[in-house]
């Protein structure tokens, strides 16, 4: 019987840990029989039966679950080698976290002919992720122009993922008869090797440490090499010194990547609303995830970060040196591609 696990997130719940592992020990796993697709299924060379590519699969999940679920189904029922010849698929993506309809569906279908099908998906406390999810999606790699959204709308907008008991009923509904297992994100647990036990393949998985945060300085020449400015505003050190070098003209604020205006007192308050939410996790999952502490983000501006004004000049040259080696590579590539007449 073949097996089909699917790792949907949630993300930053030690997802890209595990998605790494896999992709390390991918030849290994090869070896016995498992086979992770996350790549191959993106990768944009299968043909009609597969995704185009990353933005494809993006917008069938977004517009289209059941055209979605459809190629998800016309995908593993095809005579793929990669696939034939493995006992086990994995598949972790955590863009599959809110699409319990298209990937609840194409698991239930896997179940019923014949396979086993599992879903994995960890939850780690809501203020944890809140604040470790905003400073990554809403200010670290934000990738969008304009104000960064407050903390409390973001949270706002995240209340229906939030809903943990509602989230599970609704993947245990949609993807009946397979198995949906919800597992703990919180700290002293090892998500690299919490999931290989549950995947069945201990010890071939290898976790590495947390990427930390970068510091105020890294943050800011990020964006600005991005465009990922805010509103126009007057700015500090670093951009007057950018400016003066005729580097960059436009006025910029650089968006201060700790600061979440939020108290012991209304975190705790806050914590404390998920907390009673949660019981009903417990018949559901046997847990309910527990706080990692107070994130020690909360409230605390970096600003009076030295500027080192020579490492900054060493960095922005090294970043404006590789953009101009990639213009001259695109260049070559398409006088080439206009020479051949591609």
């Amino acid at each position: 019987m073949r097996t089909l696990t699917l790792h949907v997130g949630m993300g930053k719940t030690g997802t890209t840990a595990i998605q790494n592992a896999l992709r390390a020990a991918a030849p290994a796993l090869r070896g016995r029989g498992v086979f992770c697709c996350d790549h191959w299924l993106l990768s944009g060379t299968m043909g009609g039966s597969g995704f185009a590519g990353a933005d494809e699969f993006a917008h069938l999940l977004g517009v289209d679950p059941p055209g979605f679920a459809a190629r998800l189904g016309r995908i593993f029922d095809a005579s793929n080698e990669m696939l034939t010849l493995s006992n086990e698929i994995i598949w972790s993506n955590e863009a599959l976290v809110s699409a319990w309809d298209a990937v609840g569906a194409f698991a239930a279908d896997f179940a019923t002919a014949g396979g086993c099908a599992r879903i994995v998906l960890y939850l780690r406390h809501q203020l944890d992720w809140l604040v470790s999810a905003y400073l990554q999606w809403c200010v670290k790699d934000k990738l969008t122009p304009g104000r960064v959204i407050d903390f409390e709308r973001y949270r706002a907008e995240s209340a229906a993922l939030l809903d943990y008991p509602a989230l599970v009923t609704r993947w245990r509904q949609a993807a009946s008869p397979a198995e949906v297992i919800v597992r703990p994100y919180e700290p002293g647990i090892d998500a690299v090797a919490d999931f290989a036990s549950v995947a069945g393949i201990e010890g071939m998985l290898v976790g590495d440490r947390a990427h930390p945060t970068p510091g105020y300085t890294a943050h800011v020449l990020t964006k600005l090499i991005g465009d990922q400015h805010d509103e126009p505003h007057l700015a500090g050190d670093l951009i007057e010194l950018l400016a003066r070098a005729g580097v960059y003209q436009r006025d910029f604020h650089p968006v201060d990547p700790c600061l979440i205006d939020l108290t012991d007192e209304a975190a705790a308050a806050i914590a404390g609303e998920y907390d009673a939410r949660n019981e009903a996790l417990i018949p559901l999952c046997g847990f309910a995830p527990r706080r990692g502490g107070v994130p020690p983000q909360l409230g605390r501006r970096p600003h009076s970060e030295p500027v080192n004004t020579d490492l900054i000049a060493a960095l922005l040259e090294l970043l404006l040196h590789q953009h101009r080696e990639l213009a001259a590579q695109r260049g070559r590539i398409e006088a080439l591609e206009a020479r051949l007449g591609t």
